[in-house]
C-alpha cells in the first residue's frame, strides 16, 4: 500500500523543464495531462509532445503547460504540408490576415498555387498521389502478414518516429524526457542523445503481452523482447502502472526497479445532488438506469457483449462513451433495430470532464476479455475514475480487477465473455436500489480519497525524478 509522503519532509529544489511524450495527439490522454498540471504546480516548464493530425493545431496551452503536435508519419507530413499549401493553418493552428499559411515545421513558407510554378506543384502532388496510392496497396497487403503488421509497429515505426522527432527544430532541450509507452523508447534514446537530459520510461501496458503481440510465435517474442530490452535499459528510470505489470516487466526485461504510478485520478467529491449530464444529454427518463463504458471503442473490451447482455437488464440502457477504430461500428449497431433505445453511443469528452460524466452513470462496466496476458493483469484508468466518482462497477472477474475490486468491495465481478453472466451481475447490482448503489459506491469513494488517487501516486512520480541523473532537490 502507498502512504502520502507529508509535504514538510521534502527539501525545496529549482524549476525543472520536462518534455513529455505522449502517444497519439494527446487530446484525451489523462495521465500525461495529469503529470503535467501538477508539475506546472510546482514551478516546472512542462511541453507535451504528440502527433500531428488535421483539425488540430500544431501548439496550444492547456492550464500553464504547452502541447506541441509534430508529424511523425509519411500521412502526418502530407496532411500537415497541404494544410500549409492551402493556407489553413500557421504554426499555432490559425490562418493568418491574408488567409496564407505561416511556416510549416522545418520554416519553409507555403509557395502560391498559381503560374508554371503551380502547375509544378500540381504535378508533384499527383506523383506523389501516385507513390502513396501504390504505398499503402503494399501496406495494406503486408499487413495481412502478421510477422510484418508486428514487425512494422514495432520496431519500425517506433524508430521511424524517433529519428523524425529528435530532428524536428520544434523539439527543445529538457531536463527530464518522460517517455509514454513502448514505442517512445527510440524516442527517449535519439533526443536525449541530441539534447542531453534524463529518460524515464513510462509504458503504462505491457506491450508486447498485448494485442497482436500475444500469440506471437517464441522466435519473434524472443527478437522485440531484446530489442524493447536493450532501449528500456537505457531509460534512467522506469515506472509502472500496477504491481502485476511491473513483475512482468521485471520477468520480461530482467529488470529490478519498477516504481509504481497508478493511473489515478485527484481526489474528487461529487456534488449533491449528484451530476446527470448523460440523462440530460440523451433525455432518458428519470427511473432509467444508466450502465456507462468509457473509454477506448476498440475490440477485446467487453463492448459487443455488454450490449447484448444489456438487452436482458430491464429498466437499464448502456451508454457507450469515447472513440476508437471501432466507433462508426458501434454507432451503427446502436442505431439498429436490436439495440435501438437500449444503447447509445455518446463523444468523449476531455479528461477534466471524465468525472463528471461517470458520476452522471449508476453502474460502470469494465470488462476486458481474458485474450491476453495485459488484459488479465491490467488495472484501467476507468476502474479508479468509478471509485472516484463513487460509482459501483460490473468488471471482469480477472487477476489485476479482482485485486482492487474484491478487497475494495465496490462492485461484482463476472465472465466477461458471457452476456449472460454480465447481465446476471447487472440485475444484481441493480436490485440493491438506490440505497445499495450508494453503499457499494462510498466503499469505492473510501479507497479512492485514502489511497487510490493522484496526489498518492504524484510523491512516488516525484521521489523517481529526484533520483534522476543530475536532479536537484
Amino acid at each position: 500500500m502507498q502512504h502520502e509522503r507529508p509535504p514538510e519532509t521534502r527539501t525545496p529544489r529549482g524549476p525543472r523543464r520536462v518534455g513529455i511524450l505522449s502517444p497519439g495527439t494527446s487530446e484525451f490522454d489523462s495521465r500525461a495531462q495529469r503529470i503535467a498540471r501538477s508539475l506546472v504546480a510546482l514551478g516546472d516548464t512542462v511541453t507535451i509532445y504528440s502527433r500531428r493530425r488535421p483539425g488540430l493545431p500544431r501548439e496550444e496551452t492547456l492550464d500553464g503547460y504547452r502541447i506541441v503536435r509534430i508529424p511523425l508519419d509519411r500521412a502526418d507530413a502530407r496532411a500537415e504540408h497541404s494544410a500549409d499549401a492551402a493556407g489553413t493553418a500557421d504554426a499555432s493552428g490559425t490562418t493568418d490576415a491574408s488567409g496564407t499559411a505561416g511556416a510549416g515545421p522545418v520554416g519553409r513558407p507555403a509557395r502560391s498555387a498559381g503560374g508554371a510554378q503551380g502547375r509544378v506543384r500540381q504535378v508533384q502532388v499527383r506523383a506523389w498521389d501516385l507513390a502513396r496510392g501504390g504505398y499503402w496497396t503494399w501496406h495494406r497487403w503486408s499487413d495481412r502478414v502478421a510477422v510484418i503488421h508486428r514487425f512494422r509497429n514495432f520496431p519500425v515505426r517506433p524508430i521511424t518516429w524517433g529519428r523524425r522527432f529528435a530532428a524536428s527544430d520544434r523539439v527543445e532541450p529538457h531536463d527530464i524526457w518522460h517517455g509514454m509507452w513502448a514505442g517512445s523508447l527510440p524516442m527517449l534514446q535519439r533526443v536525449r542523445r541530441r539534447h542531453g537530459g534524463a529518460t524515464v520510461y513510462d509504458p503504462r501496458d505491457v506491450f508486447l503481452r498485448s494485442r497482436i503481440y500475444a500469440s506471437m510465435p517464441t522466435w519473434q517474442r524472443r527478437i522485440l523482447t531484446r530489442i524493447e530490452r536493450h532501449w528500456a535499459r537505457e531509460a534512467d528510470a522506469i515506472i509502472q502502472v500496477s504491481e502485476p505489470y511491473a513483475a512482468m516487466m521485471q520477468r520480461d526485461l530482467g529488470l529490478t526497479d519498477v516504481p509504481i504510478v497508478r493511473n489515478c485520478p485527484d481526489r474528487w467529491d461529487p456534488p449533491d445532488p449528484r451530476p446527470d449530464r448523460i440523462r440530460q444529454a440523451l433525455g432518458i427518463e428519470p427511473d432509467i438506469r444508466i450502465v456507462l463504458y468509457q473509454g477506448g471503442l476498440l475490440v477485446d473490451r467487453g463492448i459487443e457483449q455488454s450490449m447484448d447482455a444489456i438487452l436482458d437488464v430491464p429498466g437499464a440502457v448502456l451508454v457507450l462513451m469515447g472513440f476508437g477504430n471501432q466507433e462508426a461500428r458501434f454507432r451503427q449497431m446502436a442505431a439498429s433495430p436490436m439495440y435501438s433505445g437500449k444503447v447509445h453511443v455518446i463523444d468523449a469528452v476531455p479528461p477534466s470532464e471524465l468525472l463528471w460524466w461517470s458520476a452522471s452513470s449508476d453502474v460502470m462496466v469494465m470488462l476486458y476479455q481474458p485474450h491476453t496476458e495485459n488484459h488479465q493483469y491490467v488495472t484501467p484508468q476507468k476502474l479508479w475514475e468509478a471509485m472516484a466518482a463513487g460509482v459501483p462497477v460490473v468488471a471482469s472477474d480477472l487477476p489485476g480487477l479482482a485485486s482492487v475490486v474484491t478487497p475494495v468491495g465496490c462492485g461484482v465481478l463476472c465472465d466477461p465473455t458471457s452476456p449472460v453472466a454480465i447481465a446476471d451481475a447487472l440485475r444484481t447490482i441493480l436490485a440493491g436500489g438506490t440505497e445499495g448503489l450508494r453503499e457499494m459506491g462510498e466503499r469505492g469513494h473510501a479507497a479512492a480519497h485514502d489511497r487510490y488517487n493522484w496526489e498518492v501516486q504524484f510523491q512516488v512520480l516525484q521521489d523517481v525524478y529526484a533520483r534522476l541523473p543530475g536532479a536537484t532537490r
